[in-house]
């Protein structure tokens, strides 16, 4: 049942295949495409993913990490910020691209209002190739910061009381305590963020159809992107399914130097 999707996938990668024919074996000519063909789009895309990685990934890990600190502190809100930093999480793709392309908008949106508001210069962010990534990443950190808030916060509430009250006895301050109890007992936890974060931030779509299109001038055209036009737009599944791998052998070594990191 999962092994025969994967399988046959990597099966395709050796072949070229189109909905108006049938597989015809290519052997490693879809894998030559894509590191050495001279137009260059895939490795302009991984380019693109690899920033968008770089800056949603630790954005999200520190972010969520401190979000669920400060929810974790004993107030009567506390349940009212959990579901409040968990709504983004539970919104498709399509609402949150919708909402932040109306933020975002240069003639409309809400951001150039109040940038407009204080006399600061205005964009038209998701139309200039120097800023739509960021904005995009942007999206991506405000939607994922609070689904990892949750993991943190199991993470903080099993660390044992003890721990604090005997700092406490011998005069530890609260970031002593951050610094040398909650951090060093969050390792695990720490290092099962960043590798889901990593995971899913390699694989960002749906935000960046919606709002960019991989656009402007393939800016914001990502791996998955690129694997999306190649399967569905051209209909070249044996070279959308070769991307696929490479994508997939790159995370999978990303995620194994961050494990052997982390365990040493």
């Amino acid at each position: 049942f999962f092994l025969f999707p994967i399988l046959y996938s990597f099966f395709i990668s050796f072949h070229s295949w189109s909905t108006l024919s049938s597989p015809s074996y290519v052997g490693l000519e879809n894998y030559r495409d894509i590191f050495f063909s001279s137009h260059l789009y895939f490795w302009n895309s991984m380019k693109n993913t690899v920033c968008y990685v770089g800056i949603v990934v630790p954005s999200v890990v520190v972010l969520a990490l401190i979000v669920a600190v400060l929810v974790n502190m004993r107030t009567g809100l506390q349940n009212f910020f959990k579901v409040l930093y968990f709504m983004p999480v539970i919104c498709s793709a399509i609402v949150v691209g919708i909402i932040w392309k109306w933020i975002y908008s240069g003639d409309i949106g809400v951001l150039n209002y109040f940038l407009d508001l204080f006399h600061l210069p205005t964009k038209v962010w998701l139309g200039d190739t120097q800023t739509a990534l960021g904005a995009v990443a942007i999206v991506g950190i405000w939607q994922s910061v609070g689904y990892y808030m949750i993991i943190y916060l199991a993470g903080l509430q099993s660390i044992p009381s003890q721990l604090y009250e005997a700092a406490k006895v011998d005069g530890a301050s609260e970031f002593q305590n951050f610094i040398f109890i909650t951090l060093p007992m969050l390792r695990p936890i720490i290092l099962l963020v960043l590798i889901l974060t990593t995971i899913f931030a390699f694989q960002a779509f749906g935000v960046i159809y919606i709002m960019t299109y991989g656009g402007p001038v393939r800016s914001t055209n990502t791996v998955v992107w690129k694997i999306y036009i190649s399967a569905f737009t051209n209909f070249n599944f044996g070279y959308a399914a070769a991307m696929a791998f490479t994508l997939f052998l790159v995370i999978f070594a990303i995620s194994m130097v961050q494990l052997k990191y982390f365990k040493s």
